[in-house]
């Protein structure tokens, strides 16, 4: 599995020889879960029923089951993903963010958002 790398701002950035950074394996995964996550339901012009339903679970009355339940489902769709053995959310001061362990062809790893 490859993916290109982003910083911290979402961006992607050049790597050290100067090429588009990459990410491979379990990091690549990770990425690419903390990306499925964050796509909103009907965002996708190809894909227009996929995503997740955050108006539905988070944004306009935040559901803590129904969107653990969406987020599973999102995460299971991942290419590379086997398990969610974790999931954890929760809303401080309007701002949703969660935790979950994911198991992967490539092994285990913790994803945030």
């Amino acid at each position: 599995m490859k993916t290109f790398a982003t910083d911290e701002n979402n961006d992607l950035y050049i790597d050290a020889r100067g090429n588009l950074a990459i990410l491979t394996g379990i990091n690549a995964c990770a990425l690419c879960s903390e990306s499925a996550i964050g796509v909103l339901r009907n965002e996708m012009p190809y894909q227009y029923d996929e995503g997740m339903p955050l108006m539905e679970t988070a944004f306009l009355v935040y559901k803590p089951a129904a969107f653990e339940a969406a987020a599973r489902n999102q995460l299971l769709k991942v290419d590379h993903v086997t398990g969610v053995s974790k999931f954890f959310a929760e809303v401080i001061e309007n701002n949703l963010s969660y935790t979950a362990t994911i198991a992967t062809d490539f092994g285990e790893t913790v994803i945030n958002g």
